[in-house]
């Protein structure tokens, strides 16, 4: 008796395994699309005469949390687990540009 509820309960968390595995997948590529974005955006600002005159301040932020693609990945998958509070990488963009803010 007790074997066939292990064997059900084993089973149950076998099927579930199935659907957390996608649900990873697609917070992944969500992450990934998200951050091919505001990379963007930023290599494009870094591209131009702004950075040069930015706020030394605000250049050492940017770089910290979104100036690479894996540094951007990180700090949305730290933003959305708690890891780093979302406000700050949100006042950095802000000051970068309230479109990259509202994507984030």
């Amino acid at each position: 008796r007790i074997v066939a509820t292990l064997r059900t309960l084993v089973f149950s968390i076998m099927v579930t395994l199935k659907s957390l595995m996608w649900a990873m997948i697609l917070l992944l590529l969500i992450i990934y699309v998200v951050a091919v974005v505001i990379v963007q955006s930023v290599t494009s600002y870094r591209s131009g005469d702004d950075l040069a005159v930015a706020n030394p301040d605000f250049v050492t932020s940017l770089e910290g949390y979104f100036w690479t693609l894996d540094r951007s990945m990180w700090t949305l998958l730290q933003s959305i687990s708690g890891g780093v509070n979302w406000r700050e990488p949100a006042q950095v963009l802000h000051e970068f540009s309230p479109w990259t803010e509202w994507v984030f």
